[in-house]
């Protein structure tokens, strides 16, 4: 069997793609929607009971560093 090589990854060894890491962002950033609310959120629609530190973990260091600049100085 032959398979087609994966996606580049946002996140380096994540399993969350582009579309959930913007949703995360938003939220919390944006929307001003706590970690906490997020997750019980995933929890009741989703049935996903996703850990905390993933939770937190993604959206403020690893997704931060991730970010290219709009422009150059």
């Amino acid at each position: 069997m032959i398979q087609a090589p994966a996606p580049d990854q946002v996140l380096p060894k994540a399993t969350a793609g582009a579309g959930l890491l913007t949703q995360l962002a938003i939220a919390k950033f944006i929307d001003h929607l706590p970690l906490y609310r997020q997750r019980a959120m995933f929890r009741r629609d989703f049935d996903w009971d996703v850990p905390s530190s993933t939770l937190g973990d993604w959206p403020c260091c690893h997704l931060c560093a991730a970010r290219t600049p709009l422009r150059s100085t």
